[in-house]
């Protein structure tokens, strides 16, 4: 049953979004303004380890990541984005479509958690949202994400991050992140930190970021994956 309530929620997902890129910009549905692909960022790398709400789901993957904004709905940007991760027989393709404000956002996303108690399964419908506050002190800036999972369980994270260094072109920032779930097929919690220095080249950034995990699920203590990318906006 929940098989088939994602894979509706999913054609819709899609369908959605490809409504937005074929039509007319500027025309009106139900205050719906779809447009040509805007700020436009790609981004292609490695991972060590995928890791999502706090798990490893994809081990030595590729991956590439493509976001944009699509339209307005009442003044508010329509968001998306695009991700596909190769790893050694567990491909996955999964996306986000949503609202976003000066600092929320609001949407459904097609992604990998353990709720039906399967990582490795095919992709999951959840519905997001979070929002995102920079104190004024210290340059932290923090936010919280919410996901409610198709089937009724829901997980909370909090996360802050910071710029911490800039020394010969390398910009370093440190991030981390606390997140708990509830009706999961096994609940867990977890929390993570994380340095990514980036490196400006050829119009896009070159980064590299190692971030320590521990899950309770998958890691005894802190486990550390390092991931490599590149991204650029067109």
């Amino acid at each position: 049953m929940n098989n088939k309530k994602t894979l509706s929620i999913t054609a819709l997902v899609i369908g959605l979004f490809a409504t937005s890129l074929s039509a007319v910009r500027g025309q009106e549905i139900f205050n719906l303004f779809p447009s040509q692909p805007t700020n436009l960022v790609g981004e292609v790398g490695f991972f060590e380890e995928r890791i999502d709400g706090g798990l490893f789901t994809h081990s030595n993957a590729l991956f590439a990541k493509v976001n944009a904004t699509v339209g307005t709905v009442y003044d508010k940007e329509l968001i998306t984005s695009l991700e596909y991760v190769n790893a050694a027989g567990d491909d996955s393709f999964g996306g986000f479509l949503g609202l976003a404000g000066e600092n929320y956002y609001v949407g459904t996303r097609l992604g990998t958690n353990s709720a039906d108690g399967d990582l490795a399964g095919d992709t999951d419908f959840e519905f997001n949202f979070g929002y995102v506050h920079e104190p004024l002190f210290y340059g932290i800036v923090v936010g919280i994400d919410v996901a409610i999972v198709s089937g009724g369980a829901y997980d909370v994270s909090l996360n802050a991050k910071k710029d911490v260094v800039s020394a010969f072109g390398v910009d370093v920032t440190a991030r981390v992140e606390l997140g708990k779930t509830w009706d999961y097929s096994n609940d867990y919690e977890y929390a993570l930190g994380a340095l990514r220095g980036s490196y400006d080249l050829y119009d896009g950034t070159l980064y590299a970021q190692v971030t320590a995990v521990d899950n309770e699920v998958q890691t005894d203590g802190f486990e550390s994956a390092l991931q490599f990318g590149y991204t650029r906006s067109f």
